[in-house]
């Protein structure tokens, strides 16, 4: 049986254990990066939006969802290349979607 430290060359380092938080980030996402991504596909580019009407959106679909969920996955998946939107007013909140994924 191998295992990942089986596979490493001489002068690779395994990755270190993932925190807590990871853990946590990624069982969130698993629950609702689907739900973020349908939303954006219902949404043509240009759309403006305030992070509130997604979350509110998700909510209804996830309902033990932690309020800042959303957004957190939402910037996890811009950041990743995923998904794309600017921001046009951050004390509004308002946001504007400028890349639909596919």
């Amino acid at each position: 049986m191998n295992t990942e430290k089986d596979q490493l060359g001489l002068f690779d380092v395994p990755p270190p254990p993932a925190t807590e938080q990871e853990k946590q980030v990624e069982r969130v996402r698993g629950k609702i990066q689907a739900q973020i991504l349908a939303w954006f596909q219902q949404h043509p580019v240009g759309h403006q939006f305030r992070l509130i009407d997604l979350t509110v959106d998700i909510a209804r679909k996830v309902p033990s969802l932690a309020p800042d969920s959303p957004g957190r996955i939402l910037r996890l998946l811009r950041g990743e290349g995923i998904l794309d939107y600017k921001v046009v007013s951050r004390a509004q909140s308002l946001y504007e979607i400028t890349e639909v994924p596919e």
